[in-house]
């Protein structure tokens, strides 16, 4: 009879796959930062598009009421409401706290609401995650505005600089260089107006973003958008409010000074 020749099997040793194991390894650790760079770049441009959809419905809003910029208003009293109307944002949209954070009715509430009604928009995709009462939570709004644009209030920069009421009030930084919109630090963010004394002090009342790669987008008067890098490290993290600035001068601090307030009687902003 003849024989059956049975085909020989081949297989990995252990120490082939060991091999293998350790080059998967080392790809996944090479190709992983690459990966998530990539994305936390898709998500800067899809910010970068959000600031920029709020910025144009900020000047559609000025271009139907005669020049008018929107309220910044942080409070629903009536007498308030009738002097300046209902703010962007509904005062009592609270993003420190549940269930406001997430409520999104709250935002459809806003006055800019009714030009572009994508609550994505207002919401920017790399948020980090935030806590109230042990509960983790991502709040609807990672956006707030310009206290110097439609703000209701003059006690952040000072009865001598009240805020801009129309659109022809851009002048100190011309309308391409004053930002409306922002994404807020969420140790910093709660309603809607943004604060950063320019004269009256010298700290971060609010903070901006830093969570894409380093960098905080801007939405401006003229309707564009950008992305800034922070150089100084003190930004690029989460803080509270009133933050001190970097010693020796802190450049971002000063930075964003500028794209709120110039006076040309004044030779300099302090920093």
């Amino acid at each position: 009879m003849r024989a059956i020749r049975q085909a020989k099997r081949y297989a990995f040793t252990l120490i082939e796959l060991l091999v293998v194991i350790a080059i998967i390894a080392i790809l996944a650790a090479l190709l992983l930062p690459a990966l998530a760079k990539a994305k936390a770049k898709g998500q800067g441009t899809y910010c970068l598009n959000n600031t920029k959809q709020l910025a144009l419905c900020w000047f559609m809003y000025a271009t139907d009421n005669d020049d008018s910029i929107i309220s910044n208003g942080l409070s629903n009293d009536p007498n308030e409401v009738r002097k300046f109307g209902f703010p962007w944002i509904d005062p009592g949209y609270w993003v420190q706290r549940l269930p406001d954070a997430t409520n999104t009715a709250i935002i459809a509430k806003g006055q800019l609401f009714k030009y572009n009604n994508s609550l994505k928009i207002y919401q920017c995709p790399s948020h980090p995650d935030m806590m109230f009462n042990k509960r983790i939570y991502i709040p609807a709004r990672s956006y707030s505005m310009n206290g110097h644009m439609g703000g209701t209030i003059t006690w952040v920069q000072g009865a001598q600089y009240p805020p801009h009421r129309k659109m022809s009030d851009i002048k100190s930084p011309p309308p391409s260089e004053a930002f409306v919109f922002l994404d807020e630090n969420e140790g910093t963010i709660d309603d809607g107006y943004f604060a950063i004394p320019v004269y009256a002090a010298n700290h971060w009342q609010n903070s901006p973003a830093y969570w894409h790669n380093g960098a905080g987008t801007f939405g401006f008067a003229d309707g564009h958008s950008e992305a800034w890098k922070w150089v100084e490290n003190r930004t690029k993290q989460k803080r509270g409010h009133n933050a001190s600035p970097s010693p020796g001068g802190d450049l971002d601090l000063l930075r964003i000074k500028k794209a709120i307030l110039i006076d040309p009687n004044k030779a300099s902003i302090p920093h």
